[in-house]
């Protein structure tokens, strides 16, 4: 088998298990009264997990000089760390002084280890794919590690091997004790990424021949269909088990874990390769793709104003989309829901399903639109969601909402990665792109802990009673935040210029006349 599809098949597994911190709008609240902490103090150990998260540019580095397996076995082992601590903060109780830091430290090691795996896996597989591909087997990265936070919700609130009882799981592995599901994560994510890590290869030294092209995309485009299908079923479960009936989820999750087993299928019928990575039957190389004169690395990267535009545009839509995200579990018992927790975790599936057929709609248009002009429609419908919220104080206002912000949040995760190669070289992308990833960092932890933190203090001085208005200040600051957004990737527009890469319109144009000879 050919080692790029092996490796890609590896991916996909280690992206399920690098978006786990971003399921903590589901549970958040089970953290809250288990420990019985105020909502800044939820805040905090919130946005550290975002935080750790979006401060990869070490591990973006390393990945870029040491390889992917090295990094996404580091991130294995924080990732274990961090979950462990979580376990032990819940198992000690309630009261303590010491918890609220320990597990605002472990839930950065959860982050910080999931960041790793993420920017190691996504370069690493660009580098597999030349510039036609390239945009669709980073849509198909993004897109399996928007599934990972749907997926383990989906097993957090699933019966596995429990009964029912007036629509509650009173046995099975879980039983709705959040402590015990940290216990299995530390577990469970360490061995599938360190398992991932072995199966990685370096990437080809050279790109496969046209012939080979054409059948590589076509396997990408199934590739991405599957997981287009996973992510409609976890849709489809959590939707039903939320709102119709409970106890479905003694079986629909054993069903879930059984649909993985199609992605060992991807390897499979490949060619066995050659010592450079491309496949053992080729004869032709690709033509060369339009890339940078030069690899500009991140000393001169910085110093440019294009870098510092992505950087805000990135950072706000992001720092914004996911604010949002995190909150939906205090959103939904602010506004008075009978039923918080399933009102929360629909949201997180239906942010993280719309962010991923967002992603994949980026990877497959990739190739006919710039860049630029795709990072212009993120800002907008991060504002159209703050409007929302700020309109409608019940349930539909958060549904609507989290259809909104999850393609904000999805979208820059695609055309950020490409953007910033097209711009600055694919070589040095995982570094460069750390930083851009920094300035999620820099608003989400701007907004969680400054704006929230401080508006929740002047409206309330017992959090856990905070109502709807403890929140419209948070919103009206993200609605102006997509705006500026909005305005600053138009002038990076204007001021980049970049036309469609001529070399990849010849590429495709080549690629479909053997797809219709075959």
């Amino acid at each position: 088998m050919d080692s790029k599809w092996v490796s890609l098949c590896a991916a996909v597994f280690a992206m399920l298990c690098a978006g786990t911190n971003f399921a903590f709008g589901a549970f958040g609240q089970k953290i809250k009264d288990h420990l019985q902490i105020s909502q800044g103090s939820l805040q905090l150990i919130s946005v550290l997990g975002n935080l750790g998260m979006w401060t990869n540019a070490v591990g973006g580095h390393l990945s870029d000089r040491f390889g992917a397996r090295v990094v996404m076995l580091a991130g294995a082992v924080l990732i274990g760390l961090g979950y462990l601590g979580m376990y032990l903060v819940l198992w000690s109780g309630e009261g303590k002084s010491w918890q609220v830091a320990v597990a605002a430290v472990s839930w950065f090691l959860v982050g910080h280890g999931s960041g790793w795996v993420f920017i190691s896996n996504l370069f690493a597989n660009a580098k597999r794919f030349d510039a036609y591909q390239r945009g669709l087997a980073v849509a198909l990265m993004g897109c399996c590690f928007s599934c990972s936070p749907m997926f383990w919700v989906a097993i957090l609130n699933g019966c596995l091997g429990g009964t029912f009882k007036n629509q509650q799981c009173t046995s099975g592995v879980f039983a709705g004790k959040i402590q015990d599901y940290f216990a299995f994560l530390a577990v469970v994510i360490p061995v599938i990424v360190a398992i991932a890590a072995s199966l990685t290869k370096p990437p080809p030294a050279a790109y496969s021949s046209i012939g080979n092209t054409a059948q590589a995309t076509r396997r990408l485009h199934l590739v991405l269909s599957g997981i287009l299908c996973f992510a409609v079923c976890i849709l489809v479960v959590t939707a039903y088990s939320t709102q119709v009936d409970t106890s479905i989820t003694k079986w629909t999750n054993w069903l879930l874990i059984a649909l993985l087993a199609m992605f060992l299928a991807v390897p499979c019928g490949t060619a066995a390769a050659g010592d450079d990575g491309a496949a053992a039957v080729d004869t032709i190389r690709a033509p060369p793709t339009a890339q940078p004169e030069t690899n500009i690395p991140s000393s001169r990267a910085v110093k440019t104003l294009r870098f510092w535009l992505i950087w805000l545009t990135f950072g706000s839509t992001v720092g914004g989309a996911v604010l949002i995200l995190n909150l939906f579990s205090q959103l939904a018992k602010s506004r008075g829901d009978a039923t918080p927790q399933k009102t929360a975790s629909l949201c997180v599936t239906l942010f993280a399903g719309c962010d991923i057929f967002s992603r994949a709609v980026a990877g497959l248009v990739g190739n006919r639109i710039t860049p630029t002009h795709m990072f212009m429609v993120p800002p907008v419908l991060l504002s159209l969601a703050s409007v929302v919220l700020l309109a409608d104080e019940g349930k539909t206002g958060l549904i609507v909402a989290s259809t909104l912000a999850g393609p904000a949040n999805g979208l820059n995760w695609i055309v950020g990665p490409v953007l910033v190669a097209r711009v600055f070289g694919i070589s040095v992308a995982g570094a460069n792109f750390g930083i851009i990833v920094f300035g999620a960092a820099t608003f989400a932890l701007l907004l969680s802990l400054g704006v929230v933190s401080l508006v929740i203090s002047q409206y309330s001085t017992d959090a856990s009673r905070c109502d709807v208005s403890c929140f419209q200040v948070t919103f009206v600051v993200t609605a102006a935040l997509g705006t500026a957004a909005a305005c600053l990737s138009f002038v990076l527009h204007h001021q980049l210029k970049l036309k469609r890469d001529t070399s990849t319109h010849r590429r495709e144009l080549e690629i479909q006349a053997i797809q219709r000879l075959d």
